[in-house]
């Protein structure tokens, strides 16, 4: 079987309550977690419903359990929203995340360096240096914006 088509099988099963199921194994700092614990996150009244997602996500390959009853994370599958979020200590982030953090911090080292310089040059340099301001905040607030969205999007 060609990775296309498994990557497509996985995408196909993975939906509403499993994709949940697998995102609380994502979200999950070492990667493990139980069935009960699991349903408490989800808050869904009955284990067995979650237990029955973690035999369909063990028959896909992407997690494995131990005698003891917890669920580890074999392998991490981008489908759907997932494709844009990577995970850090258990956490996940939208990539435009990095670019928000990255394009913030440049523009207030840009407001903290310049400002004081460029006041002092006179009119016609304040409204040049106003006019990047501008520019470069209503970038900021766009890439924070759609960052926001997609996290609100992933709905684990």
């Amino acid at each position: 079987m060609s990775q296309n088509s498994a990557d497509s099988e996985i995408e196909s099963k993975l939906t509403g309550t499993t994709r949940r199921v697998y995102g609380c194994l994502l979200e999950s700092p070492d990667g493990q977690s139980g069935v009960r614990e699991i349903a408490r996150k989800l808050n869904i009244k009955h284990p067995s419903i979650v237990l029955y997602h973690l035999q369909k996500l063990e028959e896909l390959g992407l997690v494995y359990h131990t005698n003891t009853g917890a669920y580890y994370l074999v392998k991490e599958v981008k489908v759907g929203v997932m494709r844009l979020f990577f995970r850090l200590h258990g956490v996940l982030f939208p990539r435009l995340f990095l670019y928000s953090v990255l394009l913030s911090t440049m523009v207030i080292i840009y407001v903290c360096v310049y400002t004081q310089p460029m006041l002092s040059l006179g009119p016609g340099w304040i409204l040049g240096y106003a006019t990047s301001l501008l520019i470069s905040f209503i970038a900021c607030g766009v890439l924070w914006f759609e960052t926001i969205m997609i996290w609100r999007e992933k709905q684990f």
